[in-house]
């Protein structure tokens, strides 16, 4: 989805990186880009994807998980982006995030962010991806005037990702849902409870199992979604 925020302006941290025909399908007339990765917010990944992939890297805590996933996913197919699909990410700021921000309040998750990216060039890419973003992460840690202190605690974290190799999660085998009743439409999983009225607070989502129905697609949101016709909307993530 294209992911503004609240102001209606882009979300700048969750901004797709296009792929290099990314106006390959604009130029057939269609309003879709295509991209090698995104983040989590408003992604749909196909059950034949996941059961190939697994599930995504849990170990890779706060910072890039879902660009790791959406990277290994490109490879067996495209990502597109649809831009008639809309969804609003209700941030504190619009702001995206790079290292020369690194600070005394935020050293925490950039270090987590360090590790995981770290681990996943090497690991998934090789040395040459993994020496390229050690390298880019120390210039912009520089131009930024990050204190040396913090700059040393983020260089341990890129070196810890050279040991940390985390595995997919597992996919358990899922059961077939029987067709719903027929009636009015309540929600977009057939266990979820009935959405609200516009406007009313939304109840919580139903519970999340990391087992896949034989014709679901797995729905990766960290926004919560609502529309004036369709009430509230949840995603399963994992």
């Amino acid at each position: 989805s294209l992911v503004k925020f609240r102001d209606g302006s882009a979300a700048e941290m969750n901004i797709p990186w296009p792929a290099w025909n990314w106006g390959e399908l604009v130029a057939k007339g269609e309003n879709l880009v295509t991209i090698r990765t995104c983040s989590f917010v408003s992604a749909l990944y196909p059950r034949s994807t996941i059961e190939r992939l697994g599930l995504p890297f849990s170990e890779y805590f706060i910072w890039f998980d879902d660009a790791a996933y959406a990277l290994l996913a490109s490879r067996i197919g495209p990502g597109v982006q649809v831009l008639d699909s809309v969804v609003s990410h209700d941030m504190a700021e619009n702001k995206a995030v790079n290292f020369t921000q690194v600070d005394d309040a935020n050293v925490w998750k950039f270090a987590y962010g360090a590790r995981n990216e770290a681990s996943f060039r090497l690991h998934h890419e090789g040395l040459f991806p993994f020496v390229k973003f050690f390298v880019r992460t120390q210039l912009d840690m520089r131009r930024g005037g990050v204190r040396r202190r913090l700059r040393l605690r983020i260089t341990r974290r890129l070196l810890a990702g050279v040991r940390f190799n985390p595995r997919p999660g597992a996919v358990r085998p899922g059961v077939r849902r029987s067709a719903p009743p027929p009636g009015p439409a309540t929600h977009p999983f057939p266990d979820g409870p009935s959405p609200p009225r516009a406007g009313s607070a939304c109840p919580p989502p139903p519970p999340r199992s990391p087992i896949l129905p034989d014709d679901e697609v797995l729905y990766l949101l960290e926004v919560e979604i609502i529309h004036p016709s369709l009430g509230c909307i949840w995603g399963r993530s994992w």
